[in-house]
C-alpha cells in the first residue's frame, strides 16, 4: 500500500482530494450539515529493536460547517475549501502495521466519519464565541467569525472601536481592522435576518 492508494480509495469513496499551497494532499467529504477534512499520510519505518519494517497510516482530521467556512472566508477575504472548526490536538486515527489493506483503510475512514458526526458543532461555536482575544492567531480569527455568525454586533463593534483608537486588545497582527470591519458587517446582516 502506498500514499497514492490511500488517496485513490478516498476519491472512489466520494471524497474530493486536492493539494494545498505547499503541495500537501488533503481530502474533503461533504456531509449533511458539515464538512470533514483529512490530511492522510502513509509513512514507512523500521523498528530499531527488531529491524522489522512497518507502515504508519495517519489521518489529521478536522470538521467544520459550511456557514463557519463561509464566515471565516468572508472576514478574511479568502476562498479556502475548509476552516477547521473542530480539530483534535493529536489524531485519533493513526495505525501502525507491517502493511495496510483496503479493508484497513475502509475501517479507519468509517471511524473518521463516525467521529465527525459525533462532534457537537453548537458547543464548538459557543466556545469560539467565549474565547478571549489573547489566544493564538487562528483561534482569534475563529473567535471573530463565531461572533459574526452569532450576530454579536455589540462585541464586534467594541473591537472595532478599540482598533480605531489603536487598542488592539491583544489581537495578533494578522487580525486587521479590515477583518473586524467585515465581521461587523456580517454580524449586522445576520442580525437583520
Amino acid at each position: 500500500m502506498q500514499q497514492s492508494d490511500v488517496i485513490e480509495f478516498l476519491k472512489r469513496s466520494g471524497w474530493q482530494c486536492k493539494r494545498d499551497e505547499v503541495g500537501d494532499q488533503y481530502c474533503l467529504l461533504d456531509q449533511d450539515d458539515r464538512q470533514l477534512q483529512v490530511i492522510p499520510t502513509l509513512r514507512e519505518g523500521k523498528d530499531p529493536k527488531t529491524g522489522e519494517y512497518y507502515k504508519t497510516l495517519a489521518f489529521l482530521e478536522s470538521v467544520s460547517t459550511y456557514n463557519f467556512i463561509n464566515a471565516a472566508n468572508y472576514i478574511l477575504d479568502e476562498k479556502n475549501d475548509h476552516k477547521p472548526m473542530i480539530k483534535p490536538w493529536q489524531s485519533e486515527f493513526r495505525q501502525r502495521m507491517p502493511d495496510f489493506s483496503l479493508e484497513d483503510i475502509e475501517s479507519l475512514v468509517h471511524r473518521l466519519i463516525v467521529w465527525s458526526k459525533n462532534q457537537d458543532i453548537d458547543v464548538a461555536l459557543r466556545e469560539y464565541q467565549m474565547e478571549c482575544p489573547d489566544r493564538p492567531g487562528q483561534k482569534q480569527i475563529y473567535h471573530v467569525a463565531a461572533l459574526a455568525l452569532a450576530g454579536n454586533v455589540n462585541k464586534l463593534e467594541y473591537y472595532q472601536k478599540s482598533f480605531a483608537s489603536d487598542d488592539r486588545l491583544n489581537f495578533v497582527p494578522m487580525v486587521t481592522s479590515g477583518i473586524i470591519n467585515r465581521a461587523v458587517e456580517l454580524a449586522k446582516n445576520k442580525e437583520k435576518k
